[in-house]
């Protein structure tokens, strides 16, 4: 149990060390001057997830060429109050995975403080 203490402690130590070296709060500068749009950039990169989104566009497509107009717009004005409710999933597993980062941070900060106080006496 010692050894796995000291090696996450080590671990905590240098992970923090190569932060402030590197910190100049530019993310939060960013997000403050307008520059980050974080929600702007969740599409994924993955090949998958492209040829998912275009083979599900071409299929609401052809099934919207044989309804009718009126029920084409139905359609529609359905598919957009559920994106509108995708938003509020989106925006919410966001905050809670951002509160979650910070906690975990948190933590990371408190065990090494812990220990170092631990060691020191």
């Amino acid at each position: 149990m010692y050894r796995k203490a000291e090696i996450i402690q080590t671990m905590c130590s240098f992970y923090l060390k190569e932060r402030r070296k590197n910190l100049k709060a530019q993310a939060i500068k960013d997000l403050f001057t307008g520059k980050s749009f974080p929600c702007e950039a969740v599409a994924p990169a993955d090949k998958e997830y492209w040829k998912l989104l275009n083979e599900s566009h071409q299929e609401l497509e052809q099934f919207k060429s044989k309804l009718s107009p009126e029920d084409g717009e139905r359609l529609e004005e359905i598919i957009n109050k559920r994106q509108d409710a995708l938003h509020f999933e989106i925006s919410e597993a966001f905050t809670q995975g951002y509160a979650l980062g910070v906690q975990l941070t948190a933590e990371a900060f408190l065990f090494n403080q812990a220990h170092k106080e631990e060691f020191n006496d």
